[in-house]
């Protein structure tokens, strides 16, 4: 069992891998915010070492979100999988709280943060990361800045905009 952690491991640590997710990830997302009225989010290097450094922190100690983000510094998106996951599932996984998101209100809804972080009109960087556990479970974690989820820049109403067609 120990081999194939090893082998997965060397995997997950080749850069052009997680490139490749970080990009997906961000493509997807970026489809979503322009059904929703959104500027595109730019990939940002130091954002998505955060991320992969907070996947790390998740696999260690099984927390949510970070301190960070508890502290208002970016939006964050986080998410643990018992098997391998794909930017296409995550970045859809996420988008599906859009059916539960109730327009025109000014107020966090549990259940769709992530569908309207994902969205949020005046958020304009991103950083992304997945990492393999040595427990073989996957973390993702996705960052935004500035951050969504809040009542500066205008809430929710001028935030999350329905799709447009």
């Amino acid at each position: 069992m120990g081999k194939s952690v090893s082998k997965k491991k060397k995997q997950q640590e080749r850069p052009e891998e997680k490139l490749t997710f970080q990009q997906e990830l961000l493509q997807l997302i970026n489809e979503y915010r322009t059904k929703h009225g959104a500027r595109p989010l730019k990939m940002d290097a130091g954002m998505c070492r955060q991320a992969y450094r907070y996947c790390r922190t998740m696999a260690m100690d099984e927390t949510r979100h970070s301190k960070e983000w508890e502290e208002g510094k970016f939006g964050e998106s986080v998410l643990m999988n018992r098997k391998d996951i794909t930017a296409r599932q995550v970045a859809d996984m996420w988008y599906n709280e859009s059916k539960d998101y109730i327009y025109g209100g000014d107020e966090t809804q549990n259940t769709t943060e992530n569908f309207t972080q994902m969205v949020w009109k005046s958020s304009q960087q991103f950083g992304a990361a997945k990492y393999l556990a040595e427990s073989g479970k996957y973390y993702v974690t996705a960052r935004y800045s500035p951050r969504g989820n809040c009542q500066e820049d205008g809430g929710f109403t001028d935030n999350v905009l329905p799709a447009t067609g």
